[in-house]
């Protein structure tokens, strides 16, 4: 007989999820991510989602203390702009799914006990940008959200760039 362990839902009526956004403006500099890591544990952020990372391509990395980054990056080598989202191990047992979009955007799929839910990071380019780059960006994101599933909670968090 083999023991079964349960795995807590990453939302239910019972128990608290804190979610969370920040521009660390790199991760790129030795400690950056272990300094985020302390701030992440320090306000008990089960999911935080980091904006401007400037990381490189996308994957996967767990931290010396078990909590997981699912990253995406610029493809070129180019250390700008990158989101990436930070997750305790709770979080990391009930992501579904996540899919890298391009720099600026990523979506992270999670299961719960009533409904799942769907984040999707932004890093908005800034007012200042190029109209066309703006464009492309909103489509990009009106297209993420339009593949999230109608009964998922939905949240789009991240630097959207507002002045």
């Amino acid at each position: 007989m083999t023991a079964q362990r349960t795995i807590r839902p990453l939302l239910s009526p019972k128990s608290k999820c804190r979610i969370g956004t920040w521009n660390v403006r790199t991760m790129f500099q030795t400690g950056k991510t272990a300094q985020v890591e302390r701030e992440m544990l320090l306000y008990r952020i089960d999911i935080l989602g980091i904006s401007e990372c400037r990381w490189i391509g996308n994957g996967s990395v767990t931290t010396s203390l078990g909590n997981t980054i699912i990253y995406s990056g610029r493809k070129d080598n180019d250390h700008r702009q990158g989101v990436a989202i930070m997750m305790s191990k709770a979080a990391k047992k009930s992501m579904i799914e996540w899919t890298p979009i391009n720099e600026r955007l990523m979506v992270a799929r999670f299961k719960s006990r009533y409904t799942k839910l769907s984040v999707i990071q932004c890093y908005a380019p800034t007012n200042d940008a190029e109209e066309e780059i703006k464009d492309t960006f909103y489509q990009q994101l009106q297209k993420a959200i339009d593949n999230v599933p109608s009964h998922d909670v939905l949240l789009v968090i991240g630097d959207l760039n507002a002045k």
